[in-house]
């Protein structure tokens, strides 16, 4: 048994180990972005009131535009106890290039409005307006692919290798 005829194949299971892993950990972000996507949507319902809606904004460095978020602020009553709230969503609220997108925004939420507040009822300072989108779990397949195609090629060079370790012991 020759190491060169072995060295290809053992390249190659490393190759598929990379693209293995790599979707394995794409799947994984995905799933847990769509877990948390959907355990919004279980949690209690109340009615909050919107305290501050504005534009807030923010420079990184003199190379860097200008970037603009919604600076929201809500109240609500969750068992009896008062909260107020900051996050749209789960995430922090986004960061725009485009202030017109963030005022576009603030149109929903004006001072005074009545919201749906999403409590999370083991943490209830944990509230969200909106839930975010659960195309994560929609679109898990995509990286599923990658492990597939990793396992396979993980399966075939050590297929090649046996065939080769067979070779060996036969001569």
């Amino acid at each position: 048994m020759s190491k060169k005829r072995i060295a290809g194949p053992l390249y190659l299971c490393f190759i598929g180990l990379a693209v293995l892993l790599m979707g394995a950990l794409f799947m994984g972000l995905l799933w847990k972005s769509y877990v948390g996507a959907k355990e919004t949507r279980a949690w209690p319902v109340v009615e909050g009131v919107v305290l501050e809606a504005s534009v807030a904004e923010r420079k990184l460095g003199p190379q860097i535009p200008q970037e603009y978020s919604m600076g929201l602020s809500y109240s609500y009553d969750f068992e009896g106890q008062p909260y107020q709230g900051d996050h749209l969503t789960r995430r922090e609220n986004p960061w725009y290039k485009d202030r017109e997108r963030v005022e576009v925004g603030l149109k929903e939420f004006s001072m005074g409005t009545r919201v749906e507040v999403f409590v999370n009822p083991e943490e209830p300072k944990e509230a969200v307006i909106k839930h975010e989108s659960k195309a994560g779990g929609y679109s898990i397949w995509f990286p599923g692919l990658f492990v597939v195609a990793g396992l396979g090629i993980i399966l075939s060079a050590l297929r090649k290798i046996l065939s080769e370790v067979e070779k060996g012991i036969a001569s």
